[in-house]
C-alpha cells in the first residue's frame, strides 16, 4: 500500500482538492473537501468577528475540532489547546 501524498496545510488550503473527495469518516458518514471547508468557514468569521487574539479551544468531537481549529487559524487567531475541559484545567487558563 503506498502512502498518501503529504501536502503542508498551508498549501493544502491553498492548492484544494476536489469538492467531493471525502477528507473524514464517523458516525454520521463520510465527509468531503466542501463539507470541511464550509464548517472551517463559519468557525473562521465566528473567530474573526471576536477581538479577542487567543482562545481555548477544545471539543470532544474532532470533527468539530478540527475545523475550530482551521478556522481559528484562517482567522489569525491563537488557539490554546488543553489537554482536557476539567474545571482545574480551565482555571489554570485564565
Amino acid at each position: 500500500m503506498t502512502q498518501p501524498e503529504f501536502i503542508p496545510l498551508a498549501e493544502l488550503l491553498a492548492r484544494g482538492r476536489g469538492a467531493g473527495v471525502p477528507v473524514a469518516s464517523g458516525p454520521e458518514g463520510p465527509r468531503s473537501w466542501d463539507d470541511l471547508l464550509r464548517a472551517m468557514s463559519g468557525w473562521k468569521a465566528a473567530f474573526a468577528a471576536r477581538p479577542e487574539p487567543s482562545f481555548a479551544l477544545y471539543h470532544e468531537d474532532c470533527w468539530t475540532f478540527a475545523t475550530a481549529l482551521l478556522g481559528a487559524w484562517a482567522a489569525g487567531k491563537h488557539a490554546v489547546v488543553p489537554g482536557d475541559a476539567i474545571p482545574a484545567t480551565l482555571s489554570a487558563l485564565g
